[in-house]
């Protein structure tokens, strides 16, 4: 895999978290999106692991009660690492639901 290790485990360990703080569990989630194309689900989750990860507290959203926090902000994270596009990140949603058992 192309995308580099330590930026993997951020985004993993951001999905785990977002399950863990949503609650789901991931029978639930398989039953839900069942008959969906593969990454539907994953591209869903990432949508908000990415928005935490990427924004602190000052950000309107959290600072102004709007949105939740479920997954910790981290300032080392870099959405594309050199090197790296969408097709290494479908990759990494591949191997991440893979590793959930999603």
């Amino acid at each position: 895999m192309k995308w580099p290790k330590e930026q993997y485990k951020i985004i993993l360990s951001g999905f785990r978290q977002f399950i863990d703080n949503c609650g789901f569990t991931i029978e639930e989630i398989r039953e839900d999106y069942k008959g969906t194309p593969e990454l539907n689900v994953m591209y869903s989750m990432w949508r908000h692991v990415q928005y935490d990860i990427t924004s602190d507290e000052n950000h309107p959203a959290f600072s102004q009660g709007v949105k939740t926090r479920r997954v910790q902000y981290n300032p080392d994270f870099i959405l594309y690492p050199k090197g790296c596009n969408d097709d290494h990140f479908k990759t990494v949603l591949k191997r991440i639901k893979g590793e959930l058992g999603l």
